[in-house]
């Protein structure tokens, strides 16, 4: 506090004429008052300082601090009146100055040191009549523009055009105002309204014969901790949408015939300061507020021009309500959801790039912008001789919901050609998954003839999307950048006879170089590329003696078909073990390594197979270099690269080097939406493999796999026999959720969002191990319970109590999950796909899907199968009947009724011996081409061509055959 030991001694005749005076409104602040008040007396020039505070009315202790104040100083005047308002006290405060000179403080804030004098000696020395002084905020908070102008210096403007941006410092407090100016001008202080200040301050700024800029903080704003200050409660309160539109009203009408750059400013200011209400006036306000307000809002708006609100508007919501706005389209403002649903996919393009336009409204205004998509290219590959080209797109702040009524086309411009192709949508179930139900159409397909391509001439070339206006008079080209799975296709390839480069460069910039098959162009070409992998050796970037291995051993592994199976980097247990050991015990002959951590338990396991690389080995990093199939019941290269190497590090370093097919046995069978993580064009798998007849045409058509997923069976059901036990014995084995459990693997996620014995999954597990009736049973059928709780679970089992003898908790560390399944006589699961397993062995099912409103809302997205119509076993949402159904099983001796006898029938192509068998035989169907071969024969879910485009006027009729269109696509997906 730097007024400590420095305040006024009292006096009690004023010896000098008043040079400055402070007014100070006061209400309800006595806990603030003392520093207030002792930041004036502490002043230099304090006793030639008129001081006029005002009580408006306080009902605490301010009145008597006050009075006792004004008792110590003959310069101090104190005014007692009815509550009237902060602009009502600094009007009637204004009213009794008598000094030339008049700033205000309010009265839980605190002046800086010296700060009177300074201002007032700026004011004397440079002849100005407003002062503007640095202004503090404690604690800290963002400051507006005006702050540009400190940091520099005093100095003089004369000019308040010269600098814009200081209007936007419209507080009172922190500022000198001429006497006689304010008088002369006939300002008054906003009285009954939110925003009294710039009334007074921007008149005043504007019309001073000059500002000065005083560099010290002469003023400290307090932001209270309880949120009681006036600015705490801003836009809670639709009073203050209404002052300050009036207030913005006020001034532009004010500022009318002022020259351009004036108004100019002006418009800056009003657009600036009015944003937040304009985009919070919805959550504040009803609609019939909001109607009657509308009209002042477009007046407001209406002769703005768009650059000024883009300025401020920055993100594509608050750009459509300035739109809605300006335009005057009441309905697109008050509800934006219907009007953008129901607007035709219609970009406009004008010099600055995309807009859009919506009916209803004066059609005055480009402000409903959309920036330049961001388009990533997920695959580029051959087929024979065409280049096939991948990827999907993000337009900001517009849903692609469906064909988009502009004409798309895909670009390879080189320096000498722009060759240019229909670009197709596709539909993206993983996009609509990720992006929130939205841009379910925002992927693409194109295919590049090669012919087109040599038209084009050789050499470096880049890819590009272009959008044509919907009249065709223009057009507007995106760049396309890569995404990681295309780092896996990059490097050199080949199509049909001509090689070409697909390199990525910083900033995911991706560039293709085709070359001319002729025997000088092809010299050149090889000697660029040798040049440019020594320089990249030379660089010695980390990787690089990893890099040079495989240039010496090129020649001994390039020309071999290498196998490389795995699962996770310690284990063998999974449809990749059993593959692997199927090929080593038939097909000796077949190059196929398995990789796994070499202090793993399970390296003891699959050694005696033979042909095994240590994770991390010389011969496994080689290996994994020139590797022709990579394969996996796990993302590949997130467990089966060197130590060191995350996927995304190994493809950006290795991507151009690898030349293997990746291959996707699965780890069970997916029932549930998992595109956004299993989906085609972002694994980049080139075979996948399903084992029932619904998900194959799930991973084909929603997936985008197509005829990459095959029907063969997973390697691992091979394995699945029934083994008979002493006692029959009932598996209950639920997967866990991740609202009550963080996962083990994402800790840094902090505590889960309900706890877990409050969790709706506690009650009903606990209910159905302690119930009577199911212990009852068991004991009269002589059965017995195995409680396998998901491993998240596991530290959460101490919660419950298992008083019959006849319930056991298995313990992973001695009991194999697989075991189980095979020994048990029948399976309680809620979701855990594990329930597909038990039923390819054809033990019977009970479901327990008691929480599927939480879980498909807050674990998983529904996918193909649904318990209720698609089931193995009866659906059971209490524990009653549970219990039913399960005491039922017993005691039909487990046998598996119908319909469900059919439906597994159904659903599983193939049972018993011979899934390993087929795996191998697809693989080995891919032959050894390079991975960028493998082209796909056409896109998956592609969209039909567009309807055509009818003028805006007759929307309503086009929105209407759209959605018959919509609902056709949606279904085809």
């Amino acid at each position: 506090m730097w007024w400590r030991g420095r305040l006024h001694r009292p006096f009690a005749t004023v010896e000098h004429p008043f040079e400055m005076a402070v007014v100070v409104p006061c209400y309800n602040v006595a806990q603030y008052l003392d520093d207030c008040l002792s930041s004036i007396a502490a002043q230099e020039g304090f006793a030639a300082t008129q001081v006029i505070l005002v009580d408006d009315g306080a009902t605490d202790e301010t009145p008597h601090i006050l009075d006792d104040f004004a008792l110590h100083y003959a310069n101090v005047t104190v005014v007692h009146q009815e509550n009237g308002g902060l602009g009502n006290a600094r009007n009637n405060g204004l009213d009794l100055v008598t000094a030339p000179y008049v700033t205000f403080l309010d009265s839980d804030d605190i002046l800086g040191e010296q700060a009177l004098s300074l201002m007032l000696q700026a004011a004397w020395r440079d002849g100005s009549e407003v002062v503007v002084g640095d202004l503090v905020n404690f604690p800290d908070r963002p400051y507006g523009p005006w702050k540009q102008y400190f940091g520099s210096g005093d100095r003089r403007i004369d000019d308040l055009a010269s600098v814009p941006d200081l209007i936007f410092s419209g507080s009172a407090c922190n500022k000198v105002f001429s006497t006689g100016l304010l008088r002369r001008l006939g300002v008054r202080f906003g009285e009954g309204v939110h925003f009294e200040d710039a009334w007074v301050t921007l008149p005043s700024m504007l019309r001073a014969e000059a500002i000065s800029i005083v560099d010290r903080p002469v003023y400290y704003y307090r932001g209270r901790p309880d949120g009681s200050s006036i600015m705490d409660s801003l836009w809670s309160k639709p009073a203050n949408y209404r002052d300050h539109l009036r207030l913005n009203h006020f001034l532009l009408n004010y500022t009318v015939s002022e020259p351009a750059d004036v108004r100019r400013m002006f418009q800056r200011y009003v657009t600036r300061t009015y944003k937040g209400f304009l985009c919070n006036a919805r959550s504040v306000m009803g609609r019939r507020q909001l109607e009657e307000m509308f009209p002042d809002l477009h007046r407001h708006y209406a002769e703005i021009p768009d650059d000024i609100i883009l300025e401020y508007a920055t993100n594509p919501a608050q750009q459509l309500d300035h739109y809605a706005a300006k335009s005057g389209n009441l309905e697109l403002f008050c509800d934006p959801a219907p009007a953008l649903a129901e607007a035709p996919l219609r970009l406009e393009i004008d010099d600055d790039g995309f807009h859009r336009g919506f009916e209803g409204g004066a059609g005055n205004t480009r402000a409903a912008r959309v920036n330049d998509p961001n388009v990533v290219v997920e695959s580029v590959r051959t087929r024979g001789d065409v280049l096939v080209v991948e990827g999907c797109m993000a337009f900001p702040g517009m849903d692609i919901s469906g064909p988009l009524d502009n004409r798309l086309e895909f670009v390879h411009q080189t320096a000498k050609a722009k060759i240019s192709v229909p670009l197709r949508q596709v539909a993206r179930r993983d996009l609509w998954n990720t992006r929130n139900n939205r841009d379910l159409y925002a992927g693409w397909y194109a295919e590049i003839p090669l012919a087109d391509l040599v038209s084009g001439g050789f050499g470096v070339g880049d890819f590009r999307l272009r959008v044509h206006r919907v009249d065709g008079v223009r057009h507007r080209n995106v760049v396309m950048k890569a995404r990681l799975p295309l780092h896996r296709l990059k490097g050199p390839g080949r199509i049909g006879r001509y090689p070409y480069m697909l390199t990525i460069g910083g900033q995911e910039a991706l560039h293709l170089r085709l070359v001319d098959r002729g025997l000088r162009a092809r010299a050149k070409h090889a000697l660029w590329r040798t040049a440019r992998e020594i320089r990249i050796l030379r660089t010695r970037n980390p990787g690089w003696r990893m890099r040079l291995a495989y240039w010496l051993t090129y020649p001994f592994l390039n020309s071999r078909e290498i196998w490389l199976i795995g699962e996770r980097s310690d284990t063998a247990q999974d449809n990749s073990y059993h593959f692997f050991k199927r090929i080593r015990t038939n097909r000796k002959r077949r190059k196929a390594y398995y990789v796994i951590d070499g202090k793993s338990p399970d390296h003891a396991k699959v050694a005696p197979f033979g042909r095994v690389l240590k994770l991390g080995s010389f011969k496994h990093r080689m290996y994994l270099l020139h590797a022709t199939k990579l394969i996996g019941s796990y993302d590949s290269e997130s467990y089966l690269v060197p130590d060191g190497y995350r996927k995304v590090l190994f493809l950006h370093r290795f991507g151009e080097l690898v030349k293997y097919q990746r291959v996707f046995l699965t780890h069970g069978i997916s029932y549930n939406d998992v595109t956004s993580g299993i989906d085609q064009r972002i694994t980049s798998y080139d075979l996948i493999v399903a084992a029932g007849r619904q998900e194959r045409e799930y991973l084909a058509l929603e997936a985008g796999f197509g005829d990459r997923a095959v029907l063969a069976g997973l390697p691992r059901f091979d394995a699945l026999r029934r083994e008979a036990t002493e006692r029959p014995r009932i598996l209950l084995m639920p997967t866990w959720r991740q609202w009550i459990v963080t996962a083990s693997y994402k800790k840094a996620a902090g505590p889960a969002k309900t706890a877990f014995t409050q969790s709706e999954y506690f009650r009903f597990y606990r209910s159905l191990l302690s119930d009577r009736r199911l212990a009852e049973a068991l004991e009269h059928f002589g059965v017995d319970l195995e409680f396998f709780p998901h491993y998240e679970i596991r530290p959460h089992l101490h919660h419950f109590r298992l008083d019959s003898p006849a319930i056991q908790v298995a313990d992973p560390k001695t009991r194999n999950v697989q075991q189980a399944m095979k020994e048990c006589s029948l399976m309680v699961t809620d979701y855990s796909s594990v329930f597909f397993d038990v039923a390819y062995m054809g033990i019977p099912l009970v479901h327990v899907p008691f929480d599927e409103e939480d879980f498909y809302g807050r674990h998983y997205k529904r996918g193909y199968f649904n318990l209720s119509e698609d089931g193995f076993g009866p659906v059971c949402r209490t524990v009653d009947t549970a219990v039913d159904e399960i005491i039922a099983a017993m005691a039909r001796k487990f046998t598996v009724e119908s319909p469900y006898r059919e439906r597994a029938e159904y659903f599983f192509a193939h049972r018993g011996d011979g899934n390993c068998e087929r795996v191998y035989e697809e693989i080995d169907a891919l032959g050894d081409a390079s991975a960028i071969a493998l082209g796909p024969s056409g896109p998956v879910a592609e969209l039909p061509p567009a309807p055509e485009v009818a003028p805006l006027a007759d929307a309503g009729l086009q929105a209407a055959a759209y959605t018959q269109e919509k609902g056709r696509w949606e279904r085809a997906v």
